[in-house]
């Protein structure tokens, strides 16, 4: 009976010395855990304290506002600046290659160097027509190399100067030829100025010609779903400068095949006018007349030409 007594004796103890052991231990990690939770909260509060503190007041927002607004201006700057430079660069470039190809050109006669010079009126016209006509019969493909060459650089770097070009044609190459080569070389210049532009225009045109690019927006912006015909209108008639067409186009989103067609279509009436011109110029100096082919083909060409009438005032509703 006494060793039983002992034995439950001794596992009471062991039992007690067990449980005072799993309070010890509870109370050491609920200890430890408490303090765990105050340093979170110490920490998160000054988190909040220093957050607070670095919020910049509204004198400062508007200052760094100010800041940002300096920057952007800044960079549009130095880009304009920089597109001004590769526009100046591709310029001298292109003038380098049109004077290297006139360089290497057949030499003129003596006589006919005396009498070349750029024409200011109908009479010297009449000189340079005479002098290149005379060059045309012993170096044609050179003649149309050059004039292809002289009327695509005016045209992409919107120089005025295609329009005498325009009459020589019809002088030097016919009604035909010269009309298909005037019509090619407008198209295809308005075009390379319409990439050059694109790529390097855009702080440029903003520049120079900032009431005139927000006026040509409105109009565009109203018309977008007649863009096409639109531009047709502004081809066939003076409201836009056709210099202006072809630098602010790529700039204000005009797509390129609408701006290409338009173009081709679009100036074909003051093409046929100009040949006209150098038709008669032609005509005129050879026999003081024209004889019953010219007069036909000038015919044909006048109604050509008074089509864009026909449609004027449908085309003038798109203005309205």
């Amino acid at each position: 009976e006494l060793g039983i007594v002992g034995n439950a004796e001794y596992m009471g103890r062991s039992q007690l010395l067990h449980f005072v052991n799993c309070v010890f231990v509870v109370k050491m990690q609920t200890r430890s855990m408490t303090k765990r939770k105050k340093a979170d909260e110490e920490q998160d509060s000054s988190t909040v304290v220093s957050d607070y503190t670095n919020v910049p007041s509204g004198s400062e927002a508007k200052s760094d506002a100010a800041q940002v607004t300096l920057t952007k201006d800044s960079r549009e700057a130095k880009a304009t600046r920089r597109n001004m430079m590769f526009l100046a660069s591709a310029f001298l470039l292109a003038g380098c290659l049109v004077a290297f190809l006139f360089y290497n050109f057949p030499p003129l006669r003596d006589e006919d160097k005396a009498r070349l010079k750029f024409p200011r009126n109908a009479e010297d016209l009449r000189v340079v027509n005479s002098v290149l006509s005379n060059y045309t019969e012993d170096y044609y493909w050179f003649v149309v190399t050059g004039f292809c060459s002289i009327y695509v650089f005016l045209q992409a770097f919107a120089i005025p100067g295609p329009l005498l070009l325009s009459i020589l044609s019809g002088a030097l190459f016919g009604g035909v030829k010269g009309f298909l080569l005037v019509c090619l070389c407008a198209t295809f210049g308005a075009s390379a100025c319409y990439w050059l532009f694109y790529l390097l225009g855009h702080g440029v045109v903003h520049k120079f010609f900032p009431k005139m690019i927000i006026w040509y927006n409105e109009k565009l912006n109203k018309r977008r779903d007649n863009l096409f015909y639109y531009l047709l209108f502004l081809r066939f008639t003076p409201l836009v400068p056709n210099w202006f067409v072809n630098i602010s186009s790529p700039i204000l989103d005009v797509p390129f095949p609408y701006f290409f067609f338009a173009t081709l279509f679009g100036l074909m009436p003051a093409n046929i006018i100009h040949i006209r011109a150098g038709l008669t110029l032609n005509d005129l100096q050879k026999v003081g007349g024209l004889d019953p082919t010219s007069f036909l083909s000038l015919l044909a060409l006048s109604l050509v030409a008074l089509l864009p009438t026909l449609f004027k005032k449908k085309l003038q509703k798109l203005d309205e």
